[in-house]
């Protein structure tokens, strides 16, 4: 009888959380970066796009958050806490620095340059940087090949279409249209 009445109890609380599982893990997957993180600066509070941070930077008992606009604001919050509270755009390179992967202009293997400024990767932190970086760039020259396959097809099928006197349709892949306009 116990057994039965922790078993509904169970039940009863899998039906009620359940939903509300699913339904984070699918807004994660929609939007799975914050849209605004706020802390405070100087006894002002600030809200800014995660998007917009280049870089946060630990100096003694303060961390610097700058921005792509060229703004940096003081905080009293750890590197560590900011570690766990930015997204995965965010890397460590160095017990130091945190950076926006997606800011980052160059990349060597032991320092990456955003907005003009070099920031050392450090030992520690350089395999870890390494593989996330590379893979990173894997992935965005796969988008990038995507793109510029769609781009070629585009350009080929007007340069046939034009060749065949025929005019590309809006909203229909030239070259299956040709084909169908032809016969083939």
């Amino acid at each position: 009888r116990q057994m039965c009445i922790e078993t509904v109890i169970l039940l009863v609380l899998t039906v009620l959380i359940a939903p509300e599982i699913a339904l984070e893990k699918h807004l994660e997957r929609r939007c799975p970066y914050a849209r605004s993180i706020s802390f405070v600066s100087d006894r002002r509070k600030i809200t800014l796009d995660p998007a917009e941070i280049s870089y946060v930077e630990s100096n003694d008992s303060e961390v610097w958050i700058h921005t792509a606009g060229g703004l940096a604001y003081r905080t009293k919050t750890r590197i560590s806490q900011w570690e766990t509270q930015l997204d995965s755009r965010f890397l460590r390179i160095h017990r130091s620095f945190i950076v926006n992967t997606a800011r980052i202009d160059r990349c060597c293997p032991a320092h990456v340059e955003i907005g003009g400024m070099t920031i050392e990767i450090s030992r520690k932190y350089r395999e870890a940087a390494r593989r996330r970086l590379t893979e990173q760039a894997a992935n965005a020259n796969s988008a990038h090949s995507r793109r510029h396959a769609a781009d070629r097809r585009e350009s080929v099928a007007q340069i046939v279409c034009h060749l065949a006197g025929r005019t590309p349709h809006r909203g229909v892949d030239p070259l299956l249209d040709l084909g169908r306009q032809t016969g083939a």
